[in-house]
């Protein structure tokens, strides 16, 4: 989904209904902080996450098959990546509040 796309909601689950689409271009520094977390991850040049209605986020890198990660929960978890969704997870609800 892209900007300015339309999204037919009829089909979806409510929970299922994307409400944040950020898009993070990768650069040299970025590909060397992620190989620190997962080796696999420094050919990494676009980083994808998504925030669903029920607050549950998706993150996808394009270049990457993340199934092909051990345990790719584990990669992201307690890690930087985890701090700035937790990040934009407050910043989301401070813009619902205004």
């Amino acid at each position: 989904m892209g900007l300015g796309d339309e999204y037919d909601i009829s089909e979806t689950e409510w929970e299922d209904l994307p409400i944040l689409d950020i898009h993070f271009s990768v650069e040299e520094d970025d590909r060397e902080e992620l190989e620190k977390i997962h080796p696999n991850l420094k050919s990494a040049n676009l980083i994808k996450c998504t925030k669903f209605f029920d607050e549950h986020y998706m993150i996808e890198i394009p270049d990457i098959d993340l199934d092909l990660l051990e345990n790719p929960e584990k990669v992201f978890k307690d890690t930087e990546i985890e701090t700035n969704l937790n990040q934009i997870n407050g910043a989301s609800k401070e813009l619902k509040r205004v």
